[in-house]
C-alpha cells in the first residue's frame, strides 16, 4: 500500500496479476501525484 502526504485515497498496487495491467499503473501514478519516470526510478531504488 502507498501514501503519499495530499492523496485523496492510499493506492494498492495488484500483485496477482502478471504482469500488472498498464492501465492501473497509469491511474495509480496519476493518484499519487507522480510520473512513469518516477515510479521507475522508485522501483530501481526498493529492489
Amino acid at each position: 500500500m502507498w501514501y503519499k502526504e495530499g492523496m485523496l485515497r492510499n493506492v494498492v498496487f495488484q500483485t496477482h496479476v502478471d504482469p500488472v495491467p498498464e492501465a492501473i499503473i497509469i491511474l495509480n501514478n496519476k493518484t499519487m501525484g507522480i510520473t512513469g519516470n518516477e515510479f521507475e526510478h522508485y522501483l530501481k531504488e526498493v529492489k
